[in-house]
């Protein structure tokens, strides 16, 4: 039980506007890492550049986490409200900010990742 505890706990931690409800068993391999990231989340480099980036960029987070879920920017923007040429612009200015272009695949993955980080370092419950 208080795996199931902890693994639930965790869920609830990696929850977005977009995602509100994440179940512990669809969280798949993410659970082991979050676990063993979480001691050390708030000093990884990614996650204080997102942190930074999301602090100073309204809605930023929202963005970013539209860019991770679709196939495409023009997909990203339809979800998150904005037009293609605007998520374009904000994309490669988040790049920049980020120092990994999260357009490409591994970005994305990077991106997913270090978004998980920071909601993990940003949401607590004990």
């Amino acid at each position: 039980m208080p795996e199931s505890w902890a693994s639930a706990v965790i869920a609830l931690r990696l929850a977005s506007a977009r995602e509100p409800v994440v179940d512990a068993a669809d969280v798949g391999a993410l659970l082991p890492l979050a676990v063993a990231a979480d001691a050390s989340t708030l000093g990884m480099p990614d996650v204080v550049a997102l942190s930074d980036l999301v602090a100073t960029h309204p809605g930023g987070e929202v963005l970013l986490d539209a860019i991770t879920a679709t196939d495409s920017l023009r997909a990203a923007g339809v979800e998150a409200g904005l037009h293609h040429s605007t998520v374009q612009a904000r994309a490669e200015q988040y790049s920049d900010a980020l120092g990994f272009d999260i357009r490409s695949p591994r970005g994305r993955v990077r991106l997913s990742l270090a978004l998980a980080m920071h909601r993990l370092a940003t949401s607590r419950f004990d």
